[in-house]
């Protein structure tokens, strides 16, 4: 009837809406990353042979987008969120656990330079 086509057009645009901002906040992940890994390779904490990196692997990375998975109404997109979700995490612990001691020992490295010089 009508009305459940209606309702189903509206539902079907919420989740294209709904797709639309997951996909420009994985772009923004991404651009993150991307701008992280320029900013980690300056500071030589990437490769994990590098300089400051001490043998610890500081990279960050984004699975690529995967295909069409076995539910092929929804055109990939719930593999895409659950393999975001799963890189979210595993990325936030890194940051945790050694991205962020790193950077702050670092950050003390240059501060203790700073007052050397002074």
């Amino acid at each position: 009837d009508r009305r459940a086509a209606r309702r189903a057009s509206a539902d079907h645009r919420e989740l294209e809406a709904e797709h639309g901002a997951l996909s420009r906040g994985l772009d923004d992940v991404r651009a993150a990353c991307r701008a992280y890994a320029a900013a980690a390779a300056r500071l030589q904490l990437v490769p994990r042979s590098a300089a400051n990196a001490d043998g610890v692997d500081l990279s960050l990375h984004l699975a690529p987008d995967p295909g069409v998975d076995d539910d092929e109404d929804d055109h990939g997109r719930g593999a895409a969120l659950r393999g975001l979700a799963a890189d979210a995490q595993r990325i936030g612990e890194k940051v945790a656990s050694a991205v962020s001691p790193k950077l702050n020992e670092l950050r003390e490295a240059v501060s203790q330079r700073g007052d050397d010089v002074a």
